[in-house]
């Protein structure tokens, strides 16, 4: 009774971590053998960072505690704590080696032992370590060990490992977008593009989130564009991208050699249409609208040319072409004359361009 009275009184006192710690420490007199009140002294002592103390507390406890399970448990948190909080790493791995003595299919503590490996910067014994794991846990958390060991087995230049753990992932989880990204990522640097392409439709086919999507749009149009096949796909790409930010330079950069090429004036224009009205992409614009003999929005686009220019030559030249778009394409010499007009004094060689008689008045 006694013990539940000091149990009861701790758990009363919980906003109060030195009472708490109190009515435990006299309920781990009372019944030295009692692991409730030990489990629950712990956790008082790790809320409060000692870590040395939570230390010996679980050295006094586990050989008490029946359950293997338990002792395995408690045995893997006192090695974690030699590792992390204190910094005795060999002792740690002697820990977990003797843990997995007693038993070899502990897939926790194979996931643990992982992790000081890599805290100790042992990638080799890291990737071993999870790998062995995998083979114990179920297809949820096997997933996430080998993404991993994938991740391990790039950043040392395991390639062909880091590949085959992601075919596993894939293979249990083929709607995991994480996996067909990475998936992607290797495959590229692997040297086969065609295999990326695969992975990025895969991805893209699960409907990821929009910053997502467009990052695995722009990199399928890229991937795409260097092989040099489905310039449809690869506008269509670039459009969409532009539809959610139409500011993308990368977009905006890609899609013009296959809208060209493909003659897509349409594409082009509505690309162009959204972005910035910068002078590159006024440009794009312009050309694209007079291929599709769009003259009248063509004006606006040379007017808002003109207006931005800021240099007496550019000046002239744009009010040049507005003037013969407005005489030749538009029927509208007046507006050719006052385009000309407009610059004439800033640019003196408009003067004599109008003297010259480019646009009969």
């Amino acid at each position: 009774m006694a013990v539940w009275r000091c149990a009861a009184a701790a758990l009363a006192l919980s906003r109060d971590g030195e009472g708490a710690r109190s009515a435990l420490e006299r309920a781990v007199e009372a019944a030295p053998r009692d692991p409730v009140s030990r489990i629950g002294l712990l956790r008082v002592v790790l809320a409060a960072s000692e870590w040395s103390t939570a230390v010996k507390l679980l050295e006094d406890m586990i050989p008490k505690l029946a359950v293997r399970a338990l002792r395995q448990r408690y045995s893997r948190e006192r090695a974690c704590l030699l590792d992390v909080h204190l910094q005795r790493s060999a002792e740690a791995e002697d820990a977990f080696e003797q843990i997995l003595a007693e038993d070899p299919l502990d897939a926790d503590t194979l996931v643990a032992l992982g992790e000081l490996y890599e805290r100790r910067q042992k990638p080799m014994l890291a990737i071993a370590a999870r790998r062995r794991a995998c083979d114990l846990l179920p297809p949820a958390a096997r997933v996430s060990q080998l993404v991993i060991v994938a991740e391990l087995c790039r950043n040392h230049s395991e390639l062909e490992d880091g590949l085959s753990a992601l075919e596993e992932a894939q293979r249990l989880d083929p709607e995991n977008s994480d996996v067909h990204r990475m998936l992607a990522d290797l495959y590229e640097q692997l040297g086969k593009p065609e295999y990326a392409v695969v992975a990025l439709r895969m991805e893209l086919a699960r409907n990821p989130e929009p910053p997502r999507r467009m990052v695995a749009q722009l990199r399928l149009a890229g991937l795409l564009a260097r092989l040099g096949t489905e310039p449809e796909s690869v506008v269509a790409l670039y459009l969409d991208v532009l539809s959610m930010d139409p500011s993308s330079s990368e977009a905006l950069a890609g899609i013009q050699a296959p809208a060209r090429a493909l003659g897509w004036w349409d594409a082009l224009t509505r690309a162009f249409r959204a972005a910035p009205p910068t002078a590159d992409n006024l440009v794009v614009l312009a050309d694209a609208l007079e291929k599709m003999s769009s003259f009248a929005e063509l004006a606006r686009v040379r007017r808002a040319q003109l207006e931005a220019a800021t240099l007496p030559a550019e000046r002239a030249r744009r009010a040049s072409e507005l003037a013969v778009l407005h005489e030749t394409r538009l029927g509208d010499p007046d507006a050719a004359i006052a385009a000309l007009r407009q610059a004439v004094g800033v640019a003196p060689e408009l003067e004599r361009v109008h003297q010259r008689g480019v646009v009969a008045a």
